[in-house]
């Protein structure tokens, strides 16, 4: 299984029995809270499984979450928290069904239980929305470096796995409901936080992996539009690739690991709803192998909660304008390697190595390209060359996976985010490496050096029962503090170093200037992005589908001005956008720019541009063929040195644009245009 996110080993139930409790009066009811102590003895009191949906049992399940009705009497806030159910995953091969249906619950810790004006910080758990709780797993949810800065914490539940994320494409199962309930306890916060201590207005949302992609797609959602201020994405914003599935198929595969029969929408949903839950669940867990994408469940651009994919949403700026802080770990590609090298990974590595063809495109979400083998290989050359994924070289693959997964999507989401006048976005990158690993504890691995692995900030966020934690190397401690400042001077102002007592300024990115992002050590430091990164070479190597509408969007904006571009009209651009795969858009748009949306290559990748060219010639339309004419006579024209890291696409269509506008066809006029388009591309890269 191509996991996401850390996944969940720690089992923890936390029970308040027997310590003082308060009473507090919600809109629904009266609830008692039990006072926690911190490990510097700092006082705080938790409130622990307030519903804040109706159980999503019997005719509720696969619906849209509903408001939990009131209760009577007192309710004891002291409960044992339940989990969604899951298949609890160890070291990626074993599954035991683990949860309860009736599990959409949160928790709240806050200083004071009282009427109150405190930041709200709200944290959503990851998992790769298929494992995971808001407490008792992942480390268990103490919050107490937090809350002792004077904030109020809530952790929530939602619904993962098939339960939360399965859909059939259509309106008879639209899928993300996970989502849904996650805005339905942002709601639940607007609605309830003040009489808990907290300020409905200074709410910051935040996350690792599918928690921070779930962050991110909460700003780019009109349904939680006004339900918080600010936001945390740890290791995860909404351009992961793999965070979005096929629908339909997945929910066929699951339908035929239950025994039903019929494709069709509606018979689907009565499979899913006559079986039980640990089949249910069982199933999913029998169709999810490492290497084995897509994944059967997943998020889906259902037209509510998420309108468009999310690359479109944030290059037309159609989101909600909140500040946001962007960052990962610097190992976090052991996500994946920690488990390659361990006793129980022989196998994947030995796949990685001697099955790239197939793994491959995998790993670096290529699955849907033209030529997803040679894609990845050259990606994997770029980084490795031709050696073989050994030991002595994992530094070098996990920054590849890391880069793949978690940088390019945080990089490209800052650069967005960052155009947005009066709106600050933060980047960092975690290099302290703690004592424990949680990467390392998890899978067992032979990576022996310090790493500082995916979901090592969370350790720093909360208090953790060994082995990850408490913490005890100075240094370590040190780092809490300063992330635990940081975090929660940005809830309380929207600048981490406001009042300027950590020694250090964190400036935010500007359009204007290079990427500069935080190193977070015992001494950070502002540090550029990475050459290759901020040079954008990677993604000129990884195409995945992401990649090709963030350029596409990157392309109409700079060519706009220069070429009388026929498909700037909306409904067309929104056909090349939605579809970018299709083979279609080279005989139904015959416009050479379609080409570009749909295969973005560079002047080296003469295959692609042979394939395109067959293409082409299906349609023998007289555009087509001048189409072909000039991209044939720039191969041939371009020296080897001219083709170096020029794009085919913006250059033939200058060429072609010109062209055609002049009224010219011959040899002379083209190469002509050819040079023309050589140096405007070169200014282009410069911009």
């Amino acid at each position: 299984m191509l996991v996401l996110i850390l996944i969940t080993v720690v089992e923890v139930v936390l029970v308040a029995a027997g310590q003082p409790t308060v009473e507090v009066t919600l809109k629904k009811g009266v609830i008692t809270g039990s006072r926690e102590h911190a490990l510097n003895g700092y006082e705080y009191y938790s409130f622990s499984t307030i519903p804040y949906a109706r159980p999503p049992v019997g005719p509720l399940r696969f619906k849209d979450p509903e408001p939990a009705p009131a209760w009577s009497g007192v309710r004891n806030g002291s409960l044992p928290f339940p989990k969604c159910p899951q298949s609890s995953i160890l070291l990626m091969t074993n599954y035991l069904f683990t949860g309860q249906e009736d599990c959409l619950y949160l928790n709240v810790y806050t200083p004071r239980p009282y009427k109150s004006n405190l930041p709200v910080m709200v944290f959503i758990h990851g998992g790769a929305y298929m494992v995971g709780s808001a407490m008792g797993s992942y480390p268990p949810m103490l919050p107490a470096p937090l809350v002792q800065k004077d904030v109020v914490v809530v952790a929530m539940n939602y619904r993962i796995g098939a339960l939360g994320f399965l859909s059939t494409g259509d309106s008879v199962l639209p899928g993300n409901l996970g989502l849904k309930d996650q805005t339905l306890a942002l709601q639940w916060i607007q609605d309830n936080i003040m009489d808990l201590g907290g300020d409905p207005n200074r709410v910051t949302i935040f996350g690792i992996s599918a928690g921070g992609v779930s962050s991110h797609l909460h700003i780019l959602s009109p349904s939680s539009a006004g339900l918080f201020q600010r936001a945390i994405l740890q290791s995860g914003t909404a351009l992961l690739a793999p965070t979005y599935v096929p629908a339909r198929k997945g929910a066929i595969s699951i339908s035929k690991a239950l025994n039903c029969t019929g494709e069709k929408s509606q018979q689907l949903l009565a499979c899913f709803m006559n079986a039980s839950v640990e089949n249910l669940v069982n199933a999913q867990s029998s169709l999810t192998e490492w290497f084995d994408l897509p994944m059967t469940v997943g998020v889906q651009v259902d037209g509510t909660f998420l309108p468009e994919h999310p690359a479109v949403l944030l290059r037309s700026g159609r989101y909600n304008k909140v500040d946001v802080i962007i960052g990962w770990t610097k190992d976090d590609g052991t996500v994946i390697t920690a488990g390659m090298f361990s006793e129980k990974g022989e196998k994947s590595l030995r796949d990685v190595n001697e099955n790239f063809q197939k793994v491959g495109p995998i790993l670096f979400s290529l699955m849907e390209e033209e030529h997803p083998v040679y894609l990845a290989q050259r990606i994997r050359f770029h980084y490795m060359e031709a050696a073989n994924v050994t030991l002595d070289n994992e530094p070098v693959f996990t920054s590849l996976v890391g880069d793949a997964g978690f940088v390019m999507p945080g990089v490209q989401s800052a650069e967005f985010h960052a155009k947005i006048p009066h709106i600050k976005t933060f980047i960092y990158k975690l290099e302290h490496c703690s004592e424990n690993s949680l990467a390392s504890i998890l899978a067992q691995t032979s990576i022996r050096r310090k790493i500082a692995g995916h979901g090592d900030d969370v350790q720093y966020l909360f208090q953790s029962p060994p082995p990850l934690g408490p913490l005890s190397r100075p240094q370590d401690v040190q780092v809490q503090d300063i992330i635990t400042t940081l975090w929660t001077n940005f809830a309380y102002t929207g600048n981490p170093t406001v009042n300027g007592t950590l020694g250090f300024r964190w400036t935010p990115v500007t359009p204007e200037q290079p990427l500069r992002y935080l190193s977070i050590t015992t001494t950070p430091t502002m540090q550029s992005v990475d050459k290759r990164v901020k040079e954008k070479e990677f993604p000129d190597h990884r195409l995945a589908s992401t990649q090709l509408l963030l350029h596409a969007g990157t392309w109409d904006l700079r060519s706009q001005p220069r070429i009388n571009n026929p498909t700037n009209n909306p409904a067309r651009r929104r056909f090349l956008v939605t579809f970018p795969q299709d083979h279609r858009l080279f005989t139904e748009k015959t416009w050479l720019h379609s080409m570009v949306r749909a295969v973005q290559v560079t002047l080296q990748d003469v295959d692609l541009v042979r394939r395109a060219l067959q293409i082409l010639r299906r349609t023998p339309t007289r555009d087509n063929i001048r189409f072909i004419t000039v991209t044939k006579f720039l191969l041939s024209r371009l020296r080897d040195e001219d083709r170096k890291g020029l794009h085919i696409g913006h250059l033939s269509s200058t060429i072609y644009w010109t062209v055609k506008q002049q009224g010219r066809s011959g040899r002379w006029q083209l190469g002509t245009a050819t040079q023309i388009a050589v140096t405007d591309e070169r200014s282009h890269r410069n911009l």
